[in-house]
C-alpha cells in the first residue's frame, strides 16, 4: 500500500542496523552499480553497512511511489545531491552514523538531514572558531565541557541539516550563517555573510534519537514561505517489511 503524504506533514524514518541483518532477498534490490560500491570499501562492514542503509532507503521510498524497491534509482543533481529519479514530487535525505540512521521524507520541499553520534572531540575550542559564526561560537565559549560537546554537536547537525536542505553542502561555509540556539518550529530566513547563499524560507527542527546521538532536518523553500509548520512523524522501518 502506498504512504500517501500530506503536503504539511514530514516523515522521519529510523534504521538500526544493529537490530536488523540484510537478507539475500534485501541485497538483491541493489543495482549493480551498488552492489559494487559496497564492494570497494576497505572495511568489509563499512560496505555492509551502506549497503543496509541503500536498501533501506530504498524500500523506504518504495513506500511512496509506484513502484518497487529494486526498480527505485537515483540521480544527481548538478550539486551532486541525491534525487529520485523520474519522480519530482518527493523529496528525501538520509544521514547515517556507525549502524544508525535517518531518512527524512517530504512533498513539500527540499530537504535536509543531519545525524552526529556524541563522542570526544579534539581541539574543540578551534573547531568552533573555524566552523561556526561569531555569534554561534560566543554562546558555546563559556560553557563547561560536556555541555559544550553537546552543545557543538546540536549546531553542528542544524547547520549540516540547512546546506543538505539547500544542496550547496560543503560549497557553503559553515561559519556564513547562524542557526537558531534553541529548537526551530517555525520557518525562519537567515542571513549569510556570502553570495553563494541560497536565501529563502527554512524549517529547523531537531529529531530526537537517544542520549547517544543528535540529529537534525531542515526544509528549504526558495520562492515562497510557507506559513503552516511542518507535522513531524517518526517511523520505524524493519528488513523484514514487505
Amino acid at each position: 500500500m502506498l504512504n500517501i503524504l500530506p503536503h504539511n506533514q514530514l516523515d522521519i524514518w529510523h534504521i538500526n542496523l544493529a537490530e536488523n541483518t540484510l537478507s539475500h532477498e534485501g541485497f538483491s534490490n541493489l543495482s549493480s552499480e551498488e552492489k559494487l560500491r559496497a564492494a570497494k570499501f576497505r572495511n568489509p562492514a563499512h560496505g555492509s553497512r551502506w549497503a543496509g542503509f541503500r536498501h533501506g532507503l530504498k524500500s523506504i521510498l518504495a513506500k511512496y511511489v509506484d513502484v518497487s524497491a529494486k526498480e527505485i534509482a537515483f540521480s544527481l543533481e548538478c550539486n551532486k545531491k541525491p534525487v529520485l529519479s523520474g519522480c519530482s514530487g518527493i523529496h528525501f535525505n538520509l544521514s547515517h552514523c556507525e549502524t544508525r540512521g535517518i531518512v527524512g521524507i517530504s512533498s513539500l520541499c527540499s530537504i535536509g538531514i543531519d545525524l552526529e553520534k556524541h563522542r570526544p572531540m579534539k581541539e574543540l575550542d578551534e573547531i568552533i572558531q573555524r566552523f561556526f559564526s561569531k555569534q554561534e561560537s560566543k554562546a558555546l565559549a563559556d560553557l563547561p565541557e560536556p555541555d559544550k560537546q553537546k552543545a557543538f554537536f546540536r549546531v553542528w547537525t542544524r547547520k549540516e541539516s540547512l546546506i543538505k536542505a539547500n544542496g550547496l553542502g560543503m560549497q557553503m561555509p559553515l561559519n556564513d550563517f547562524v542557526v537558531p540556539s534553541t529548537s526551530q518550529t517555525s520557518w525562519f530566513s537567515p542571513e549569510f555573510d556570502r553570495s553563494c547563499a541560497k536565501n529563502g524560507h527554512y524549517y529547523l527542527n531537531d529529531v530526537m534519537i537517544n542520549a547517544e546521538f543528535e540529529a537534525a532536518v531542515c526544509l528549504y523553500s526558495k520562492n515562497q514561505e510557507i506559513v503552516n509548520k511542518p507535522k513531524l512523524t517518526h517511523n520505524i522501518y524493519r528488513f523484514d517489511e514487505v
